[in-house]
């Protein structure tokens, strides 16, 4: 039974590492796989979030407008609340593409444990059906923690909008141009 377990655990981790046993021409797999989708996939999704499609010139306008209320400011500056409500609009479209990277990396990860039980496995109907149930469970709980992980990154963010950030630095002329639509 150890032996059989070590060997599992042996094939899952060459797996990720990139073994040779499952070397393939045709397409990506195991860890490979997974890296692709962090460092392919995943920047692709989140390039597709487009700013300047979701923050119309008229909302980021209407937004400045309203946490202004009736006062006026010097030189059309932007209200710290204005671009904080907006930036906020903006993180919340990191939830889905994030959602779909552990999503997908998730069901690697169980393809993966499926290909690596050892032949000698085979044998025992009963201890491979409780092994898979086992290391399904496991890998479930995970997915949970990192689903869960990612919701609090991005609440993290929601949380407390770094202005002094260098990202920020000339955001203020941009929502003050902005400011100088008129609809």
């Amino acid at each position: 039974l150890i032996s059989i377990i070590t060997q599992y655990t042996d094939n899952f981790c060459t797996t990720i590492d990139g073994g040779r046993h499952l070397t393939s021409f045709s397409e990506l797999r195991g860890g490979a796989r997974i890296s692709h989708t962090f460092n392919t996939l995943y920047p692709q999704h989140l390039g597709a979030i487009s700013p300047h499609e979701s923050l119309k010139p008229s909302e980021i306008y209407t937004t400045i407008r309203n946490t202004k209320g009736a006062r006026t400011s010097l030189y059309g500056s932007v209200p710290q609340d204005a671009f904080e409500m907006l930036v906020r609009r903006l993180v919340k479209q990191l939830r889905e593409p994030s959602s779909w990277c552990v999503d997908t990396v998730f069901e690697e990860l169980r393809v993966i444990s499926e290909q690596c039980e050892p032949p000698e496995l085979n044998r025992f109907d009963a201890l491979r059906a409780k092994f898979r149930e086992v290391v399904a469970d496991m890998l479930q709980r995970c997915f949970k923690d990192a689903k869960k992980m990612m919701e609090n990154l991005i609440s993290f963010e929601l949380a407390y909008i770094n202005t002094n950030h260098p990202d920020f630095i000339d955001v203020g002329s941009v929502l003050s141009s902005a400011f100088n639509y008129h609809p």
